[in-house]
Parts: structure tokens; C-alpha cells; sequence
């Protein structure tokens, strides 16, 4: 199976910045988001204390361990820009297993921002999408997945 997750948000650029390469990364965007999909043998509770352990502890988000394991990028080189992508491969068991995905935040000039309302607090927009593809058998996914999600059909 391939499992392909897309995640594209939208950033607001510095107001005070102009344009200048001496900024550091976390000058230019107002805010950073990250996925990162569950391993293979953690839980539910498991995988979010790991995020969030990893959020608490550092400024940039370094998830590393097992979750790297299939991934043609993995989480540190699928993180650059507001478009992120990367694809796992692997068999149908394990990616049963791989049942959780997060989105959470990086660090951006929002957090230092401030002012009133704070900017730390805006909303941010993002589009997430997983895909799904059988490669080596012609398999109908489409059907157990919007049966299971009670996904609509416009007419």
C-alpha cells in the first residue's frame, strides 16, 4: 500500500520584514504546521504524548524514531515551505496499524508578536489529504473508506 499525506496552509508574510536574508526562519512566516503520522505500535494516547513531549520540549520540531521507518522523506526533510508532502509505503497491516495523523503548529513571528487581539491566538487555514492507492492489486478502495467516513455524494 501507498499512503500519501499533503498538508498546505496558508502564512502570513512578516509586515515588519523586507525581505531580507538576514531574518531568521522564524521571522518570515507567521506560523508553521507539521504532521506527523502514528507508528506502527503506539496507541492513540501513546502517539499524542509523543507530539506533544516534542512540542513542550523544543523550538523546532524534531519527531524522529520509528515513525521515519517507509517514509521517502520523513518528518525532517518534508518540512520546509507551507506545502508538505511525503509517502509511506508499506503492507496493508501495517498500515492498518498507522491509524492516527496529526496536525499541530511551529513556530512563526505570531508567537512573538505583540499586540491586540494576539496573533498567537488567529486561526490558521490548512487542507489536509490522504491518499490511498493499492500497488500491486486492482482493489476497490474508494467504497469501504466513504462507507466508514459516511462520506456524501453530490448529485
Amino acid at each position: 500500500m501507498e499512503l500519501r499525506v499533503t498538508l498546505s496552509y496558508f502564512i502570513e508574510l512578516n509586515p515588519s520584514s523586507s525581505g531580507r536574508s538576514d531574518m531568521s526562519r522564524h521571522q518570515y512566516a507567521s506560523h508553521g504546521l507539521r504532521f506527523e503520522v502514528s507508528s506502527l505500535t503506539e496507541t492513540a494516547d501513546e502517539f499524542h504524548r509523543r507530539v506533544q513531549r516534542e512540542l513542550l520540549n523544543a523550538d523546532e520540531v524534531n519527531l524522529r524514531g520509528n515513525s521515519i521507518e517507509g517514509w521517502s522523506l520523513g518528518p525532517t526533510l518534508r518540512r520546509s515551505g507551507s506545502v508538505h508532502s511525503d509517502t509511506w509505503r508499506g503492507s496493508v497491516e501495517e498500515l492498518l496499524q498507522r491509524r492516527h495523523i496529526a496536525v499541530f503548529p511551529a513556530r512563526g513571528w505570531w508567537r512573538e508578536l505583540r499586540g491586540d487581539p494576539p496573533h498567537w491566538n488567529k486561526a490558521a487555514r490548512y487542507a489536509l489529504i490522504v491518499s490511498l492507492r493499492a500497488l500491486e492489486a486492482d482493489v476497490d478502495i474508494y467504497t469501504p473508506v466513504a462507507v466508514a467516513l459516511q462520506v456524501g455524494i453530490e448529485v
